[in-house]
C-alpha cells in the first residue's frame, strides 16, 4: 500500500500544543477529557482520486457519539451555513453503530453513513480487549469490483471486510487546511459529551480511495 499522507500514532509524531492524558503511541482515550489535538492537514486536493481513512480502534464503552477522530474546515456562517466543514469517524449514539461523516461548504446536508452494529461484528467492543482496523473510503473513480469506495460513494471495512452497503457521499473542499482531534469533538466544549471511551492507534490518511485487498493487506 502506498505510504498515507499523514500518519498520527508512533511514538515519534510531533504533535501541536493541546495533547492531555493520551499517549498517542498506545492511545489510550478515558471517555471524560483525554484527546489528542492533531496538526493541521490538507486533507483532498485538486485532482485527487479520493480519501481514505485507516486506524485501529478498541470501545471499553460506547460513549454518547464518541469520536475516533473529528476533523474541522473553516466557518462556513459567511455562506449562510451554520456548521463548519467537518469530516469524523464516531459510534451512534451509545450503540455499536459506525458513523463516518462529511459536510463540505457547498452542501447543505453532510454526507453519513451509518453502519448498525459495525463493531459487534469483529472482537473490539467492551467485551473484548482486542482492537479492530476500521477503514472508511470515499473514491472519485469509477467503480469496479475492488474498490472499497464506490464512485463518490462512502464505505467501510473492518478486519479487512467490507460491512453494510455504501452511501452517497462527498469530499472535503480542496485545499483547506483541517484541524483535527482524536477522542473528541473539537468544536464542543470541555464535558465528557463525545469523548471516547476506549483506545485509538495508528491513524492514517490516504488522499485516494483504498481497495478491499489494499485495507487487508493493511490490518
Amino acid at each position: 500500500v502506498n505510504s498515507p499522507v499523514r500518519a498520527f500514532g508512533s511514538v515519534s509524531e510531533k504533535l501541536a500544543p493541546g495533547r492531555r492524558a493520551l499517549d498517542v503511541g498506545t492511545g489510550r482515550l478515558d471517555g471524560a477529557g483525554a484527546y489528542v489535538q492533531l496538526p493541521p492537514v490538507v486533507l483532498y486536493r485538486t485532482g485527487d482520486p479520493g480519501l481514505s481513512f485507516s486506524v485501529w480502534v478498541h470501545y471499553r464503552s460506547f460513549a454518547d457519539a464518541g469520536r475516533v477522530f473529528h476533523f474541522v474546515g473553516p466557518d462556513m456562517t459567511p455562506n449562510g451555513l451554520s456548521e463548519r466543514q467537518s469530516v469524523f469517524l464516531a459510534t451512534g449514539g451509545t450503540t455499536s453503530e459506525l458513523q463516518f461523516r462529511v459536510r463540505n461548504k457547498a452542501s447543505t446536508v453532510a454526507s453519513m453513513l451509518n453502519e448498525a452494529g459495525f463493531y459487534d461484528a469483529a472482537a473490539c467492543g467492551p467485551a473484548a480487549g482486542a482492537f479492530c482496523h476500521v477503514v472508511v473510503a470515499i473514491d472519485a473513480r469509477a467503480a469496479d469490483a475492488n474498490t472499497l469506495g464506490c464512485a463518490l460513494c462512502m464505505e467501510a471495512c473492518i478486519n479487512g471486510v467490507r460491512l453494510g452497503s455504501p452511501a452517497h457521499g462527498q469530499l472535503p473542499d480542496q485545499g483547506v487546511a483541517f484541524e483535527g482531534t482524536i477522542g473528541r469533538d473539537p468544536l464542543k466544549s470541555d464535558d465528557e459529551w463525545n469523548y471516547m471511551d476506549g483506545a485509538v492507534r495508528d491513524l492514517r490518511i490516504f488522499r485516494r480511495g483504498l481497495t478491499e485487498a489494499e485495507a487487508f493487506a493493511i490490518g
